[in-house]
């Protein structure tokens, strides 16, 4: 009776191991691509999170390519394949930069941001109805300048209207405007 030659399991998972992790990685670089160079601070710990499996996907290509390729010299192209393809990966994500560098908008900035826009749409609201300073003006006033809704405190702070010629505020005392 012939003996059937049997490959190690750890064999079997090392093959599959390149193909998964680069996969793994490419996936993980067009999620990574896909969010804007500017995010708020809700978004940067996932964008953290995405870029770091990314890597670390990409790494594992590259490693178990090489364990692939150093096992099996019957397999040299697809060891060298698999290593080549992950390897391109990340020198692609590293040079891209995406991977690394993101500004983040902390709520306090997102804030001063929004009253800003307010204040414009009250400025302009104005100016459309020839209003003078100390004239009253409502949220449904500016609404229409705001098709998505009117802005929000990410800390959850009200927006105070004021009357014209008076700067829209945030009840959130560390959401002022210095001076």
């Amino acid at each position: 009776m012939a003996e059937q030659h049997r490959q190690p399991r750890c064999l079997s998972i090392i093959g599959f191991g390149p193909p998964f992790f680069s996969l793994l990685g490419g996936i993980g670089y067009l999620l990574v691509i896909q969010f804007p160079s500017r995010v708020d601070f809700s978004q940067y710990r996932t964008f953290n999170v995405i870029s770091v499996l990314t890597l670390a996907s990409l790494a594992a290509g590259i490693l178990s390519g090489i364990a692939l390729w150093g096992v099996n010299s019957s397999r040299t192209f697809q060891g060298i394949l698999w290593v080549c393809i992950p390897t391109i990966l990340l020198l692609t994500a590293l040079h891209n930069r995406q991977l690394l560098v993101k500004s983040v908008l902390i709520p306090r900035d997102a804030c001063i941001n929004n009253a800003r826009r307010i204040e414009a749409a009250k400025v302009q609201w104005a100016q459309q109805h020839s209003l003078t300073n100390g004239a009253e003006i409502s949220w449904n006033d500016v609404a229409p300048h705001f098709p998505k809704g009117l802005p929000k405190c990410p800390e959850g702070g009200v927006y105070v209207l004021g009357t014209i010629g008076q700067e829209v505020r945030c009840s959130n005392p560390n959401h002022q405007v210095p001076p």
